[in-house]
């Protein structure tokens, strides 16, 4: 029974951040507060529900309905899932090819400033009074940076 219901743990802890994607990824950018709110008002009630619908159920009947318990859920979630999940566009890959662009592009404009800082310095100039236009920080464009 332990080892089973450590199963149960181990397989049911990426539905959380699944859940989080895939709520993320199907939400416009003004619903996803909304479906946020709605989402964890679901993952709140579980603890709260959980322990007396578990010692109810074991008292009731038995303590292997605690596990059956799930499979109604996990039925109308998969039947969910397939009904009404769209696959993936392809903006999301476009987007990713951008930001490796981006990146390549920080990398080698690093790699500039840095080949001609040395070059400057061995010829007297002093790099600590660099202009203050100047990015210490190649890679902050991507942070800063809107992929939508």
């Amino acid at each position: 029974m332990v080892l089973f219901r450590l199963l149960q743990g181990v397989f049911g802890a990426a539905l959380v951040p699944l859940s989080q994607a895939v709520m993320l990824d199907s939400y416009a950018l003004h619903e996803r507060a909304k479906a946020m709110a709605i989402w964890g008002m679901g993952v709140m009630m579980g603890p709260i529900m959980g322990p007396s619908l578990g010692a109810w159920l074991t008292e009731t009947y038995s303590w292997h309905w605690v596990f059956f318990v799930n499979l109604p859920f996990g039925i109308f979630t998969v039947l969910g899932l397939m009904i009404f999940m769209d696959e993936t566009k392809n903006e999301y890959r476009a987007a990713l090819r951008l930001v490796r662009l981006h990146r390549a592009r920080d990398r080698a404009s690093a790699r500039c400033s840095s080949r001609s800082t040395a070059a400057s310095s061995s010829a007297g100039w002093n790099p600590t009074r660099s202009s203050p236009s100047s990015s210490s920080r190649p890679s902050a464009s991507i942070i800063s940076s809107r992929i939508r």
